[in-house]
C-alpha cells in the first residue's frame, strides 16, 4: 500500500513539475489530489505497524494540503 501512496505522490509531482515548466506558478489541484491520496495510503500502514508519530505527522501533512486545495478551489 505504502508503494501505491509513493506512486501518487510522486505522480502529483510530475504534474506540478510539467506545469511549472508551462511557465505556472500556481499550484496545481491534480497535484494536491494525487499528493492526498499518496499520503493516505502511506498512513495506512503507519498505523498497523504502530508508527503513530509517523502517521500523525503524515496526516498533518493531509489536512494542510486539504486546506491549501480547499482555498485554491474557493476562489
Amino acid at each position: 500500500m505504502a508503494l501505491i501512496g509513493m506512486i501518487f505522490i510522486v505522480a502529483g509531482w510530475a504534474v506540478q513539475l510539467v506545469n511549472a515548466f508551462r511557465g505556472k506558478k500556481e499550484i496545481a489541484p491534480l497535484f494536491l489530489i494525487s499528493y492526498i491520496i499518496g499520503v493516505i495510503l502511506l498512513i495506512i500502514p503507519d498505523y498497523i505497524m504502530y508508527l503513530n508519530v509517523i502517521g500523525i505527522l503524515n496526516g498533518l501533512s493531509v489536512v494542510f494540503a486539504g486546506l491549501v486545495l480547499y482555498k485554491i478551489i474557493s476562489k
